[in-house]
């Protein structure tokens, strides 16, 4: 029935020249449809691409875009690349200062990674976190600490019984008795799933976007967020994270000690396969 729907009809695939839409164009093609895969700047831009550096990520990736259009021409899909004249130059609004950050499995240390790292060494009052997904590598936990012993203020806002990732909850669980020990603010949302992604720093900037503090996020899937930089915008960011915190339970040494050995046991399996959750 379905397949008799899609006999004749034109589809286009945005972004379809990577592995998901180059397979959905496959398959489109074979159930008879009429399939178009729509792909922007970094395919026209392949070849400074790998010209930028000798990375073998950004190899492997740029091998991989061109295997992917040649299956899309072997298999008749046209394949239309967008050039420059389709992303006009917008003009400057607003007067709020951001920066992008770009997280990619292709170069290595990412943005995002880089970008964390010195929002929370650069902090010096105050350190507000929010993560659905809180799986602190070791060096991080590191950082954390190091900001709590300087005086900052550090408190880390996660899901609690509602976490819809029961493997990343223990991983994030074996990281707490080090952080909960130095004194740093652990807290477990109760009303339902958390999944905010933000770093406030200071109540003067923040980062917010789709960026886990994981090392998942940091060096394997593609993530976007900004960096605002606003007292204003930061201090309204403060009070929601303070809002949130009188609907979640604060993690103690009690806490940890409940746990029980079979349960940290487990907490500390998932941590070390912490890349694969």
């Amino acid at each position: 029935m379905f397949e008799e729907k899609l006999k004749g009809r034109t589809i286009a695939l945005i972004g379809g020249a990577g592995f998901i839409g180059h397979n959905l164009a496959l398959a489109l093609k074979r159930h008879g449809a009429l399939p178009h895969v729509i792909d922007g700047l970094q395919v026209n831009n392949l070849g400074a691409f790998t010209n930028s550096g000798e990375d073998s990520n950004k190899t492997l990736y740029v091998n991989f875009i061109f295997e992917r259009m040649r299956l899309l021409r072997e298999a008749g899909i046209p394949l239309h690349v967008l050039d420059a004249r389709d992303y006009p130059k917008l003009a400057p609004t607003g007067n709020v200062p951001i920066c992008p950050v770009i997280s990619t499995p292709a170069g290595g240390t990412s943005e995002a990674q880089r970008v964390m790292a010195a929002l929370i060494s650069g902090s010096t009052r105050t350190l507000y976190i929010s993560n659905a997904y809180f799986v602190p590598p070791p060096s991080f936990i590191d950082a954390l600490c190091a900001a709590k012993d300087r005086g900052v203020d550090v408190r880390v806002l996660i899901p609690g019984p509602y976490h819809d990732e029961k493997a990343v909850q223990r991983a994030s669980r074996h990281t707490w008795p080090r952080l909960v020990e130095r004194g740093i603010g652990i807290y477990e949302y109760q009303t339902t799933m958390m999944h905010a992604k933000t770093v406030v720093v200071d109540g003067e900037l923040f980062l917010v976007g789709s960026i886990n503090f994981d090392p998942r996020s940091f060096a394997l899937n593609a993530e976007f967020g900004v960096v605002v930089v606003s007292r204003d915008l930061a201090a309204d960011r403060m009070r929601s994270f303070e809002a949130d915190l009188e609907r979640a339970t604060r993690v103690t040494p009690e806490t940890i000690a409940s746990f029980g050995v079979a349960n940290r046991a487990l907490d500390a399996l998932c941590y070390w396969a912490r890349a694969q959750l």
